[in-house]
């Protein structure tokens, strides 16, 4: 209470971090005064945003399939939600490589968080770790390098958008865990040891809470640009991408059916292994019903299954003031054994996992078991993980934080599970932060 007996204005980056730093540093008083419950309760409107919940992309085809595989074509899922304000505050991290963007950042500011140009595409790429529990130079399995490699840990506001997505949507989770134990059970009445030990790897994934944990980040800031057709291999069974600036367009080849036969053999690409598909490029390739155009503009976000289907991207005109900012979000192995192991099969017990993963994906949608975390439950995670680094969210007027260099991480705290009901999957609250003795925070008394 400042001695005038008014109570003193305090702001951080966290509403619910706020509550605790204020009952930290001034005590029961100014609980007694009521701030620290207006505080605490619903958060302001500029750090509120709606519960996205993800719909189908088309409702007519919850489930399509994509490239051929033994016994069929691949089933996939895709779905998708629109939530600009959280895109614009994962992009405007003031630890991250992006705020400087509209000031002409050089190259050089990109480098310090590892981006540089892939061998094959000329777009700026690097990978990042999205775990709370892991520091940076911990080693995850890179699918562009095919092997583990040391990464860093992503800026603090996507770490805690990954945790916030995994902890608000654990009823879908635990149904993509329980399809892949369903598929466990089939696999030893079968005697298909292969599929027991693809479908244990992962449920132990979901269980360890990796997905979604390797980030790949993108920016593109020249003309427009059409990325070669492909499909992901394993660790894109489950896969999160997140655009945070700019527009592309993300081209799906897509089927009605398990067995829809290819176009004439004329229309495929000569001199690839069975089943390989043609290029979601070639109109020759696919009718018209078997395409579908994503547009991808700030603030889209889709889920779905891109080892199941030939895809493309074509990356509209950005430059340095509005580039494309991509982030593509896979499970995150930490065996380099296992992620071999699955990567690279297009195998029928990998259409099984696939089939496992699209349905429960499906079905988690259709009962609106899936939904983006909102600024309220991201910001409340973030402030949590500055906390177990030691860094306090910037205040207003802290101009040097747009200068810093991202401190390397070399703690590790493992966030997010406390403030989520696992039963329900809502965000419960202030509890864990309030209970934080927070060394060293100094609040702006105005």
């Amino acid at each position: 209470m400042a001695q005038d007996g008014r109570v003193p204005k305090i702001w951080c980056n966290c509403t619910s971090f706020l509550g605790a730093a204020m009952v930290v540093a001034w005590g029961p008083a100014v609980a007694s005064t009521g701030v620290v419950a207006a505080a605490c309760a619903s958060p302001p409107t500029a750090l509120s945003s709606a519960m996205r919940t993800f719909q189908h992309h088309d409702e007519t085809q919850p489930i399509a399939f994509g490239i051929q595989l033994p016994e069929g074509r691949s089933p996939l899922a895709f779905v998708e939600a629109t939530a600009l304000e959280v895109m614009d505050y994962l992009r405007d991290d003031p630890r991250g490589p992006f705020t400087c963007i509209d000031e002409k950042l050089g190259e050089s500011g990109f480098r310090k968080w590892g981006f540089a140009s892939d061998s094959g595409e000329p777009i700026l790429k690097t990978d990042w770790h999205g775990q709370s529990s892991c520091g940076d130079g911990a080693k995850f399995f890179v699918p562009r390098l095919n092997a583990l490699s040391p990464m860093r840990r992503a800026p603090p506001r996507i770490v805690a958008f990954i945790e916030a997505f995994r902890a608000v949507n654990i009823p879908c989770w635990k149904r993509v865990s329980e399809a892949m134990e369903h598929v466990k059970k089939r696999a030893l009445i079968e005697d298909n040891q292969e599929l027991c030990n693809y479908a244990d790897i992962f449920s132990r994934a979901i269980t360890e809470r990796t997905h979604f944990g390797g980030v790949e980040a993108q920016v593109w800031r020249g003309g427009e640009l059409v990325m070669k057709s492909h499909t992901d291999g394993a660790m894109g069974l489950l896969h999160l991408g997140l655009t945070l600036g700019g527009r592309r367009t993300l081209r799906v080849g897509k089927f009605s059916e398990q067995h829809s036969p290819y176009r004439s053999q004329e229309s495929r690409r000569r001199g690839k292994r069975p089943g390989d598909e043609v290029s979601v490029w070639n109109p020759a390739a696919y009718h018209k019903d078997e395409l579908w155009d994503v547009e991808q503009v700030g603030g889209s976000a889709y889920l779905s299954l891109p080892f199941s289907f030939e895809h493309g991207v074509q990356y509209n005109k950005g430059n340095v003031a509005d580039p494309v900012i991509a982030l593509q979000c896979r499970f995150a192995f930490i065996s380099e054994a296992e992620a071999l192991e699955v990567n690279g099969q297009r195998t029928g017990n990998m259409r099984v996992i696939a089939e496992a993963m699209a349905e429960a994906l499906s079905a988690a949608v259709d009962r609106s078991e899936l939904r983006m975390p909102s600024l309220h439950e991201i910001s409340a995670l973030e402030a949590q993980l500055l906390v177990g680094d030691e860094l306090c969210p910037p205040l207003p007027g802290d101009r040097g934080h747009l200068a810093r260099e991202a401190r390397p991480s070399t703690r590790s705290a493992r966030i997010g599970s406390a403030l989520f009901s696992p039963t329900s999957g809502r965000f419960t609250g202030m509890t864990l932060l309030g209970a934080i003795a927070f060394r060293g925070v100094r609040l702006a008394v105005r």
